[in-house]
């Protein structure tokens, strides 16, 4: 495993002998680290130690999404939030875009990282990669957190039948604005808006409209009764994108799956109400004894 994090370099022998480039004798400050998992490479947020929490992010977001949530996290776990290929930081291979391939990518990090069983929470898109990796490997997990997400449903608030048409005839930025700016209510914060907008140069065309075709075939609907790990499932009541209705189809197919809407919140609540989103799941990481 290979991680650059532009600090020094350590050298420890490991699994795979591998060389590890990381900030030595620091405490839970957070590091941005490229992490080599064999086709590609993945850039992440990395803080805290203890039990591992995974955090990944939707179609028009990145891991910057969870640096509040790292934060807060740290000092009592080893908190990372991903940027997927093709997103963010991480490397644009050409190819590989879509759902099936993030939760691959994801078991490959686990992979590098040498993580022990975690705690893996994602939303919007993250929330389909989560359901994907969670039922292929769910001897990886303690627990499922979904935010914002369904068993592949969709409204046409969020996606229309032919998003490729759409990418044509308004461009890759204004789908990938239009996406992220109706993901919140008419009187949420314009800072917290404007931050999300501010990294839609981080993706690309070919990334986007790939991830959107991926999207319109996802469909878990049929598996998810399989879905054993213990899942906490999260909405707000103003997600017009993904909307309770779906969480609660989700929460009726999962066993002993718990249901949790957030009031007043779009589809971002760990921005838009934090103080509830980490109660919520601070509960839930103790009910699981994570």
């Amino acid at each position: 495993m290979l991680i650059r994090s532009g600090h020094r370099e350590i050298y420890r022998d490991g699994r795979s002998n591998a060389r590890i480039l990381e900030h030595k004798g620091v405490d839970p400050g957070m590091e941005r680290k490229t992490v080599d998992i064999g086709e590609t490479t993945l850039s992440i947020l990395d803080a805290g130690s203890g039990s591992p929490l995974v955090f990944v992010h939707g179609a028009v977001t990145t891991s910057e999404l969870f640096r509040d949530v790292l934060d807060y996290y740290a000092p009592r776990y080893r908190a990372i939030a991903v940027d997927l290929r093709g997103y963010g930081d991480s490397a644009k291979p050409g190819h590989g875009y879509n759902i099936d391939q993030f939760a691959k990518d994801l078991a490959r990090l686990f992979d590098e990282l040498d993580l022990p069983r975690a705690v893996l929470l994602g939303v919007s898109m993250g929330g389909w990669t989560t359901q994907r990796f969670a039922l292929d490997s769910g001897e990886r997990l303690n627990g499922v957190v979904l935010a914002s997400t369904s068993n592949g449903e969709l409204t046409e608030e969020l996606l229309d039948n032919d998003p490729r048409e759409k990418v044509r005839n308004l461009g890759w930025r204004k789908v990938s604005e239009g996406l992220i700016t109706g993901a919140f209510p008419p009187d949420a914060d314009p800072a917290i808006v404007n931050a999300l907008l501010s990294r839609i140069e981080t993706w690309n065309e070919q990334v986007i409209t790939e991830v959107l075709d991926s999207i319109m075939a996802f469909d878990t609907s049929r598996e998810l009764s399989g879905l054993k790990t213990p899942t906490l499932i999260m909405v707000g009541s103003e997600d017009h994108q993904l909307p309770v209705s779906l969480s609660e189809n989700m929460h009726g197919a999962i066993p002993d799956s718990r249901l949790e809407v957030f009031q007043g919140s779009g589809h971002f609540m760990m921005l838009e109400d934090p103080t509830r989103f980490y109660s919520i799941l601070d509960g839930f990481l103790a009910e699981i004894g994570h």
